[in-house]
């Protein structure tokens, strides 16, 4: 079986294909404790469900559209999405409040940054609503096919660029650790399923590069740890009016604290005009 031919169990435990099967119960619970439900979760009794939806990717030849429930998209599946980020795309619980706070926020004619593009579907939204060309940062290269796929489905374009932001870090390269359900990948390895994941190593970028290379006056990023890179990088966004962000708290502790964040952006210019779940949005304008 090829790499692109992920074999999924829907005869084992429920917990086999509900986010990851390697990992187990106990280390399943112990990874959305760590990320404070960061990523969408598929309750108890959906799991019969996602059953049915591993039992279809098992067949699988090639790719499968869908209609997105909420958002007039369409959202490409296949054997990399998995049956449970599968299943919640079909349920419209898939980046729910993301996709939410980029619809209400994304205006025409906005030029759009997407740090932690993940499965293409908040950067195809956002080409959707400014009418523009999206930049989709994404390390794993194995996602960057589906992305463009989205794109051309919904006939929006998207340029994808291979990458990864770490505090405090200018260049080089990085570990990603990447779980059998890929909306897991990250640079931080308790967060993907520990000594089970794959390792890849990709690129570093910064938000200096990429503002000073591409002219963008909105950002958007969705990826456990990019909070530390906007307080390592704050005095950077100056040149841009608006900032959408998840929050994830297990990241602001400390000397990194939520308090600390918000001063920071306040110090780079940028206010709170909306909170949707745990994801921030920033703009200018609203002082």
């Amino acid at each position: 079986m090829s790499k692109n031919e992920k074999k999924f169990k829907p005869n084992s435990p429920p917990h086999a294909i509900h986010i990851g099967g390697r990992m187990g119960r106990q280390l399943y619970n112990h990874r959305i404790e760590m990320m404070d439900n960061f990523y969408p979760q598929v309750r108890a009794d959906e799991e019969s469900s996602v059953f049915g939806v591993a039992h279809i990717l098992n067949q699988l030849c090639g790719n499968m559209l869908i209609n997105h429930p909420v958002y007039d998209m369409k959202c490409m599946i296949n054997h990399f999405v998995g049956p449970s980020a599968a299943y919640l795309m079909a349920c419209g619980r898939y980046a729910e409040d993301f996709l939410k706070a980029v619809r209400l926020h994304v205006s025409k004619n906005n030029k759009i940054l997407n740090v932690g593009a993940g499965f293409g579907l908040a950067s195809v939204l956002a080409a959707q609503c400014s009418e523009n060309l999206v930049l989709a940062v994404e390390p794993y290269p194995e996602l960057h096919s589906l992305i463009q796929g989205n794109a051309k489905e919904n006939n929006v374009n998207i340029k994808v660029i291979q990458g990864c932001l770490v505090a405090g870090e200018k260049g080089g390269m990085c570990h990603l650790y990447v779980d059998e359900d890929v909306w897991g990948a990250s640079i931080y390895k308790d967060i993907s399923g520990g000594t089970g994941a794959e390792i890849i190593n990709v690129p570093i970028v910064t938000l200096q590069s990429l503002l000073q290379d591409y002219d963008v006056d909105t950002v958007l990023i969705d990826a456990p740890g990019g909070e530390l890179s906007l307080l390592a990088e704050h005095q950077e966004l100056s040149a841009i009016s608006k900032l959408i962000v998840r929050i994830n708290k297990a990241f602001m502790r400390g000397e990194n604290s939520l308090p600390k964040f918000m001063k920071s952006m306040r110090n780079a210019g940028l206010y709170v005009e909306n909170v949707v779940g745990d994801v921030y949005v920033f703009s200018r304008d609203m002082k």
